[in-house]
């Protein structure tokens, strides 16, 4: 189960299957916040599997097919 973490407020924002369905979650937030509080508006995220980060190269593998989608 990967958790995507708002470390900027220490707050678990969301729990999902894949890290593809949790980096898809963190772009709606982070898009949701900017409208709400304006476009220099930002937080911190963390990945978490089981309570340990998720592995960088990982992370970046999934932001990319991610962004491939669009």
């Amino acid at each position: 189960m990967i958790t995507l973490h708002d470390t900027f407020n220490d707050h678990i924002i969301s729990r999902h299957r894949t890290l593809l369905a949790a980096v898809r979650a963190q772009r709606k937030h982070i898009a949701a916040v900017t409208r709400k509080n304006g476009p220099g508006s930002y937080l911190t995220y963390a990945f978490r599997e089981n309570g340990i980060p998720v592995d960088q190269d990982e992370l970046e593998a999934a932001k990319h097919a991610v962004d491939s989608e669009r």
